[in-house]
């Protein structure tokens, strides 16, 4: 949990970073308050990315400019998409056996999406008029959001290194959570890490429960756990999470009670 907690303050100073780029200076303090309140809308979304709907509106409402909040909760989502593929490929260079299936299997789906990332990205560079009006629109903002980080390359450098701290410690917490079901538990359980994260954006169910627990489950099996042992390994990390975005419980009721109380009335004077 603490090492959770540890996280979302990375989370909010590379947030806080991308903010400042596009000249929204934040409190800290207030970006955690945000965050947890997504962090704990994602646990009833679909995708574990499925928060970031709530957490971009509120933050939205609270910078003044729904688009600029938007953009950079996107630009934090795929600084951390980049560096967890980074990881991914790393670990199945190093041991890719991982997955029990021929090497080539997990080498052409990390191609599949670097392909596909590389052709967004041209979308959104060229914008071709056989594009629908609305999404030309939108890739015309992204471009121009990531023309001001692009102008500002350390904050992109700060951000990316942020990220692979960020999960680096996710890799950590997997490991201890794998030591207490079993202290023979190798350190490479931590090299599952970066392939489950890429597990949690497919968007089928809220949090993406069960998708994550199966994922994690088959994989630590071929990494030196048995079938009970990956199983408890996936539901406690599961518990954690949810213990951990209770955290912005208090915080998710108190804006609602904002949003829904009535405004009295001016009383006109006589």
């Amino acid at each position: 949990i603490l090492i959770y907690i540890l996280s979302v303050g990375l989370s909010c100073l590379k947030w806080r970073l991308l903010l400042q780029s596009q000249g929204h200076n934040v409190a800290f303090p207030t970006l955690m308050h945000w965050y947890l309140l997504g962090a704990f809308a994602g646990t009833f979304l679909p995708s574990s990315i499925g928060g970031d709907i709530g957490r971009s509106y509120i933050a939205g409402r609270g910078i003044g400019s729904q688009a600029d909040a938007l953009m950079s909760i996107f630009a934090e989502r795929v600084t951390g998409l980049i560096a967890m593929l980074a990881l991914a490929a790393i670990t199945l260079a190093i041991v890719p056996e991982i997955l029990n299936m021929p090497a080539f299997v997990p080498f052409g789906l990390l191609v599949l999406m670097i392909l596909s990332g590389a052709i967004a990205i041209l979308l959104i560079r060229y914008q071709p008029v056989w594009l629908p009006t609305y999404l030309r629109k939108l890739f015309g903002y992204i471009s121009n959001t990531f023309q001001q980080y692009r102008a500002q390359p350390s904050t992109l450098i700060f951000a990316m290194l942020i990220s692979l701290f960020f999960h680096g410690l996710t890799a950590v917490s997997l490991w201890i959570a794998c030591l207490s079901v079993t202290p023979s538990a190798p350190a490479s359980t931590a090299l599952v890490a970066p392939l489950i994260g890429l597990t949690g954006i497919i968007p089928l169910t809220p949090g993406s429960l069960g998708i994550r627990e199966g994922a994690l489950a088959y994989l630590l099996q071929h990494n030196g756990l048995s079938l009970d042992q990956a199983v408890a390994v996936a539901l406690i990390t599961r518990a954690l999470l949810f213990i951990s975005a209770l955290a912005g419980m208090p915080g998710f009721f108190i804006e609602m009670h904002g949003r829904t109380r009535k405004v009295p009335k001016n009383i006109p004077s006589k």
